[in-house]
């Protein structure tokens, strides 16, 4: 069997999810890594991220040659403990409203 790597680093958001306005509106300005970037003015040295792809995802850098995609989440809204559902394996379904 190959080998993969999954790094889920929680609250390191890279910005919000297409349905933020549905779920949660004050959350579609979200991009925790941009205002941690913008606050070291400069200083932020993580070399590895940006080797492992950090830097194809938020400056339009190319892919490093073992990357082959990246994820759309299927579950709605930001919600990390969907997301761990997801990473997992499962669906999470939208909750039934009232």
């Amino acid at each position: 069997m190959s080998k993969m790597m999954l790094l889920v680093i929680d609250s390191f958001g890279i910005g919000a999810m297409d349905d933020c306005k549905k779920y949660v509106p004050s959350d579609c300005r979200a991009n925790t890594y941009k205002h941690i970037r913008e606050s070291m003015k400069g200083k932020l040295n993580i070399p590895t991220m940006y080797k492992l792809g950090l830097g194809t995802l938020v400056d339009n850098q190319p892919a490093p040659p073992y990357a082959f995609g990246y994820s759309k989440l299927a579950h709605h809204g930001a919600d990390t403990y969907l997301g761990h559902q997801e990473i997992a394996g499962s669906c999470p379904k939208n909750p039934i409203k009232d």
